[in-house]
Parts: C-alpha cells; sequence; structure tokens
C-alpha cells in the first residue's frame, strides 16, 4: 500500500506547484492518510490555504468528509481559517460545500459545520451554511463550550450578534428543544 510521512510537512516545505505534480503521479495517495498523525492531504491543503491543490485533489477523488484521527474534517478547517484570512475561508467552504462536503459531518467534538462557524464568530459562514441548509437544532453529544446546538455555542461565547442572527432564523438552545 502507497504511503507518505507527513502530509504537513511535505506542504509546508514544497511549493504548491510541487505539491501538485506530486500528487498528480501518485493520485493513490489522495485518501491515505500520513504515517505521522493519521492527517489526509485535503484537509492539510486546506489548513495551508493551497485553493488551486485542494481542487486537484477533489479532482482526483479526495473526501472531502474523510475524519483524520484528531476528528478534523476539511470543512470545519477551512471554517477555522477565518479568524486568519475571512476571504480563503469563504472560498474554500464554498468549494467543498459545492464538491459534496456533507454540511452536518460530525468532527471534533461532535459539532458540525455550523457549529464549528459559531466557535469562531464566522458570521458570514454561519450564514451561508444556514443558506444551504445547515441544521440549527443540531445538539452535539458532548457538553463542550459550553453549549450544544450552535445557538448555544455562540451565546457561550459571547457573540451577541451571531447569537441574534441564528435566533432570527429560528436557531434554539438545547434547553428549548422538545425532549425524546
Amino acid at each position: 500500500m502507497p504511503s507518505i510521512e507527513s502530509w504537513g510537512d511535505l506542504l509546508r516545505d514544497r511549493s504548491e506547484a510541487d505539491v501538485i505534480s506530486f500528487i498528480r503521479q501518485q493520485p493513490e495517495l489522495v485518501n491515505v492518510p500520513d504515517a505521522v498523525l493519521s492527517e489526509y492531504a485535503l484537509e492539510q491543503a486546506v489548513f495551508f490555504e493551497m485553493r488551486e491543490l485542494v481542487q486537484v485533489l477533489l479532482d482526483l477523488g479526495a473526501n472531502p468528509d474523510q475524519l483524520n484521527d484528531q476528528g478534523c474534517l476539511a470543512l470545519h478547517t477551512a471554517i477555522e481559517l477565518f479568524e486568519r484570512s475571512p476571504k480563503v475561508a469563504l472560498q474554500l467552504v464554498d468549494v467543498l460545500l459545492a464538491r459534496g462536503a456533507d454540511l452536518e459531518a460530525r468532527g471534533y467534538p461532535d459539532f458540525t459545520a455550523l457549529h464549528r462557524a459559531c466557535a469562531v464568530n464566522a458570521i458570514p459562514i454561519a450564514m451561508m451554511l444556514i443558506e444551504r441548509g445547515a441544521s440549527l437544532t443540531a445538539a452535539a453529544e458532548a457538553w463542550v463550550d459550553g453549549g450544544r446546538t450552535p445557538l448555544d455555542v455562540a451565546w457561550t461565547h459571547r457573540y451577541q450578534e451571531l447569537a441574534s442572527l441564528l435566533q432570527s432564523r429560528g436557531a434554539k438552545s438545547v434547553d428549548d428543544l422538545p425532549t425524546p
């Protein structure tokens, strides 16, 4: 079986063009985790903001919903980029969703993409996710970040503007959801 030592090291140490050439020569590596941290090329390409490489990986069949051993999804990593590169984050989220990333896929700690957007106050991304059908009442199993629904997460971080926008769209706190 083909293997790679570390996607992170490869992407950090080489130019995007070099990595694209490498992956095109070895497309069988697209969905292979690395030997160091069980990371995947797509999630790492998102982390390093390599937009062209993200497209190439998706074209070669990279799984946009691949969860690594640390519980990271490419979509969630793109959302977390909002804090340092809002424009790039929006572009990558849009590409990943257009290419089939699951809005409701769960990453650590049992968060959906909307939970993750609420955790980093990424209002434009949260609105994009809602417009594309993200659940406003998805409850995370783990009580992490002080809340379980996206609204709870926004309130925990005191993101009042985001919380108000969520409520105007029908979001509810876990305390206001019907019990099964």
